[in-house]
Order: structure tokens, then sequence, then C-alpha cells
């Protein structure tokens, strides 16, 4: 089943994070029925691995909801472009990786956006194809990092998911890894991305956010907020 774990300490108030651990081979369906949560026809052929992860993060976002929200019990609907419908007057992210999912969400009223994201520390097999995928985005690597490359590209390259899933809802638009510069500070276990494109006319190339990151495990977490 699902089992409830402690939440990276990457998100401070006003947001709500729930997050939990699974077996990514228990049968989904099963758990989804136990749950009351419905695998949208789009996941029906796909692996366990992919439909545990739905249900997993689904899961953490009801509970997120209820904390915030009290009585909640609907549906967390998928939209076309497959992400999450909040329900009105809030907002929020979904994020998974082998076996660990976490939801985190907030007013509207007082967070615009959330951006959250967890991927699983790099083997030395696998760095050189994440190199040739984000390395290409001038990013600064920080002088005298005392970091490995297996954590420092799965940091980059977490930090950069969660600031596309914090900016897509508003931008509305697909944007890259190369169309946001960041740049990791080790001292505040912090990050900071810089747009080098113009996405929206709220969002032009120079605009800057902050947000946080951690290790734990085999793991790291990345997230951050627009404040309303």
């Amino acid at each position: 089943m699902l089992t409830p774990t402690t939440s990276p300490g990457i998100l401070g108030a006003p947001a709500t994070q729930y997050s939990v651990r699974f077996d990514e081979e228990n049968h989904a369906e099963a758990v989804a029925a136990e749950l009351g949560i419905e695998l949208p026809d789009a996941l029906r052929g796909a692996v366990r691995k992919r439909k545990m992860e739905h249900v997993a993060g689904r899961h953490c976002a009801i509970q997120a909801l209820r904390t915030v929200l009290g009585g909640f019990d609907a549906a967390i609907a998928r939209a076309p472009d497959r992400s999450p419908q909040w329900p009105s007057g809030m907002v929020g992210s979904i994020t998974h990786a082998r076996g660990f999912a976490s939801a985190a969400v907030a007013r509207a009223g007082a967070v615009r956006s959330i951006g959250i994201d967890t991927e699983v520390l790099l083997t030395e097999s696998a760095l050189s194809s994440i190199i040739s995928t984000i390395g290409a985005a001038g990013d600064p690597r920080p002088f005298g990092l005392c970091m490995p490359d297996t954590h420092y590209y799965a940091l980059l390259f977490s930090a950069k998911e969660s600031v596309f899933k914090c900016l897509y809802p508003l931008v509305q638009r697909m944007f890259w890894f190369e169309d946001a510069r960041v740049t990791i500070s080790t001292a505040t276990r912090t990050f900071r991305a810089l747009l080098v494109t113009d996405l929206h006319p709220d969002f032009r190339a120079g605009f800057s956010v902050e947000g946080q990151y951690e290790f734990s495990g085999e793991y790291v977490h990345t997230g951050l907020m627009l404040h309303a």
C-alpha cells in the first residue's frame, strides 16, 4: 500500500505538502479502488509502475487538499496536457520517483503557482546521458563545488523540472532546459532560476525566482513557489 513519510524541507508556509512511499509493483487497480481513485483511460494499458505513480501522486494531492480544505473528497481530474486540474481557488504540484510520491498545495490567494520535483540520484552510467541533455544549456557551475557530478546534475535536472512545473500553468506553453539558467548555492541549499527567453508578458527574459533543494537518501528534492 502507500506509507506516509516525512516530506522534504523544500517549501515553507503557506504550502502544505504530503508524501508517501510505495511499492511500484503493487496491483495499481486494487490500490486505486481501495482509495477511491479512478485511473484515467489513457493509463489503462500502462505498465504497473506508471499506474502506481499516478495513484500515489493523486493520493498525496487529495491528502494535502484535505489538510487545507477540510472535507475535500473529490477527484483530481487530468487535463488534456496530462497536468492535474486543481479545485477552484487552489494551486499545486505533484511528483514521483522510484517508490516516492509527493504533492504540495496552497490557496491561490496566497500562492500563484508551485513546482516540486524529486529525482533519483544518478548512476555513473546514466551521467553522460543527463549531461548531454542539459549540459549545453549554459548553467554556471559554482566554482569549487563540493558535490559529485552524479548529485549535481540530478539536482540541476530536478531544479529545471520544478521551474517548468511552476511556470507552465501560468505561461501555458512548452519551454525547455535552455530557456532558464539555474545557479546552485550549497551554502543555503537554494537554487535560482533566471529566464533567458520571453515566455509570457509576465515572464520575460530576466525574470528570476528562487527555490530550495534537499538531498535525502537516494533522492534529490527541489521546490519553489511564486507568491501571489
